[in-house]
């Protein structure tokens, strides 16, 4: 050891280690806020957004349509007995 070295006193609270989680979440901070945001648009806008109209229409003609199909087997199958 070196004479008249002394070692600088460690402040426990500047050695503290940020959690890594932390880090990440200031990392991508700004995505996370534009991603927020646009949530929070489509949330307000939901009825003059054009997409989202569109694919709940598309939805629910596909859904009427398998219920559709669904109930035209079904039927079918019974005649089928029937005879």
């Amino acid at each position: 050891m070196i004479s008249g070295f002394q070692a600088p006193l460690v402040r426990p609270e500047r050695n503290r280690k940020v959690p890594a989680d932390k880090i990440r979440q200031y990392k991508y901070r700004h995505i996370i806020h534009r991603k927020k945001s646009w949530i929070r648009y489509l949330e307000t806008h939901q009825s003059t957004n054009h997409e989202l109209t569109t694919a709940a229409v598309v939805a629910a003609a596909a859904a009427a349509a398998a219920a559709a199909a669904a109930t035209t087997t079904t039927t079918q199958q019974q005649q089928q007995q029937q005879q």
